[in-house]
């Protein structure tokens, strides 16, 4: 297996357990994750996870099916920080030289990671059978990003474009959006 598709399957692992929802009060966050996301022994000791992950607390929600944990605002902006910056290293590692995307010349993203524009050899690109793999693992490595932030969860989106890298010519347009 390739290593950048291996990077994609780890990182997929990661998206399942991506959060739901984030709120902020008393220099407080609030986060929902996926109670999919744990494993059992954290579920039966919340304490120990929360501490473990330097949030203040844990408690879980099996109707609703998500583990809330609140977290200090300072904390949780780092914590921000450090999933901002995977997220585009895992993203703009799709270019590396032994990337299984070889084609892809350069990628452009604004600031909250509702787009992506993905520049590339057209036709490299329209010769690769799994191209696919790249455009989801983008968009969905964008609504990751997203899930950690206070953007209500229907309003999370990734528009993934993929363009000809000479002539910026739309090859493939795609909007991936959070499903409650």
């Amino acid at each position: 297996m390739k290593k950048s598709l291996a990077v994609i399957v780890g990182f997929s692992l990661f998206i399942s357990c991506f959060m739901l929802g984030c709120g902020k009060s008393d220099g407080r966050v609030k986060v929902n994750i996926s109670a999919s996301s744990l494993s059992k022994a954290q579920l039966d000791d919340l304490d120990a996870y929360a501490e473990e992950n330097g949030f203040d607390s844990a408690e879980y929600n099996k109707r609703k099916g998500v583990v809330s944990v609140v977290i200090d605002e300072d904390d949780y902006d780092i914590l921000l920080y450090k999933v901002g910056v995977a997220v585009i290293s895992n993203v703009y590692g799709l270019m590396n030289s032994d990337s299984d995307y070889p084609y892809i010349t350069n990628i452009e993203r604004n600031k909250d990671f509702s787009e992506m524009k993905i520049d590339v050899r057209k036709t490299d690109y329209e010769k690769d059978e799994n191209s696919r793999n790249m455009i989801d693992f983008v968009g969905q490595s964008c609504l990751v990003y997203q899930g950690y932030t206070d953007t209500k969860l229907k309003a999370q989106h990734c528009t993934v474009i993929v363009r000809d890298k000479d002539t910026k010519e739309v090859l493939y347009k795609e909007t991936f959006n959070q499903e409650d």
